[in-house]
């Protein structure tokens, strides 16, 4: 509200040449300065107060990063089991437009290459290939948003869709565990030798109330070959009711409709009707929206960003290389653009959105039990 009030700049202009006495000689956020931003950052500081932090600082941005790549392989080569877990999906907590884990931005933890945040590669994108070459390794991001073929270990870096900075042991069913197999064993040489952690994983922290993926694909994709969606409570303490589901990009139904509760850590598989485009590299969504018995916040939903892999690959416009992030409101056809942004900057957006989905829900078995009573 601060920010919308327009009082926030002026607060933030008062504490900021304090606040900078820290931050501005911290030297490991000086280490995050992407190599082709360094120089321009560096000229805006004295460089007499500076010199003992910009002597260490340029050393990691003149000598280590721009071949830091080339080290890890070499450190692999010579026997050293070295992966890379990085969590993405959150702008940067310093405003910086960057996919991150909310504090470092993903090329910067991976050499990966991304769009700014809210914007991801258009339809039919396929890897860029700098650093793998094999054209069997996909390394593009079910949500489009990450091209894994430019990083420093492309074989051997997770990347974990939501999971926030340090935040690793918080998300015990997946996150902690591949952690722990990578610190501790040699289970994992790459990202294939695993199904159940592959390159690309939505985070099942238990902020995030539920998961959902396909019951036949990868976690994030969608086939012919999928029948149904898989739904799991992944709240620690609450039982949770599966309210709706709802997909963009596909024209797909579900019934959730006489389903029980699910427990903690229980999951449930839910049938749809409808076909799967016959397509490659276009993406999806799918919205769960869900209840959950003696939470405060008692109603949510998650929304999971799809690829779909099934068929001939859609083209690729190189004039047009990246598109929007998300799909455009289930409102945007009856509320004018002035409109959605401000519902938007408000926070009611996928409130709305939410709402939208649990009364479609109801609507269908009115619908359903209508017909059925003639």
């Amino acid at each position: 509200m601060a920010a919308l009030n327009g009082y926030l700049d002026e607060i933030i202009a008062e504490i900021q040449p304090e606040i900078m006495k820290y931050v501005g000689n911290w030297g490991s956020l000086w280490d995050f300065i992407p190599c082709d931003k360094y120089d321009e950052f560096r000229s805006r500081f004295d460089p007499v107060e500076y010199a003992g932090l910009m002597a260490k600082s340029d050393i990691v941005h003149y000598e280590i990063l721009p071949t830091i790549g080339e080290k890890l392989n070499e450190c692999r080569k010579r026997g050293m089991n070295i992966s890379i877990t990085c969590g993405t999906g959150s702008v940067a907590a310093t405003g910086y437009n960057v996919n991150s884990d909310g504090i470092i931005p993903v090329y910067c933890a991976t050499g990966a290459t991304t769009p700014e945040f809210g914007k991801r590669f258009s339809d039919g994108y396929t890897a860029a290939r700098t650093i793998c070459s094999d054209a069997s390794h996909g390394h593009v991001s079910p949500s489009m948003e990450i091209d894994a073929s430019t990083g420093w270990l492309p074989d051997n870096t997770w990347y974990i869709e939501g999971l926030f900075h340090a935040m690793d042991m918080k998300d015990p069913t997946y996150s902690t565990k591949l952690m722990l197999k990578l610190l501790l064993t040699d289970d994992l040489k790459d990202v294939y030798t695993d199904p159940a952690y592959p390159q690309f994983r939505q985070s099942a922290n238990p902020q995030y109330g539920a998961t959902v993926a396909f019951d036949a694909s990868p976690d994030g994709f969608v086939s012919g070959e999928d029948k149904a969606v898989v739904v799991t409570n992944v709240s620690d303490k609450y039982p949770m009711s599966v309210i709706s589901l709802r997909t963009d990009g596909m024209d797909l139904l579900f019934n959730p409709r006489g389903l029980g509760e699910l427990a903690p850590g229980e999951s449930v598989t839910i049938p749809f009707t409808g076909t799967v485009p016959q397509v490659s590299g276009q993406r999806a969504a799918i919205t769960v929206t869900f209840r959950h018995r003696g939470n405060p916040t008692p109603v949510s939903y998650r929304t999971v960003d799809l690829t779909i892999m099934n068929g001939e690959q859609v083209p690729y416009d190189e004039s047009q290389p990246y598109s929007d992030a998300d799909f455009d409101s289930v409102f945007s056809a009856f509320l004018s653009p002035e409109a959605l942004s401000e519902l938007d900057a408000s926070g009611m957006l996928s409130f709305l959105e939410m709402i939208y989905d649990i009364f479609y829900r109801v609507f269908r078995v009115v619908k359903i039990i209508t017909a059925l009573l003639g």
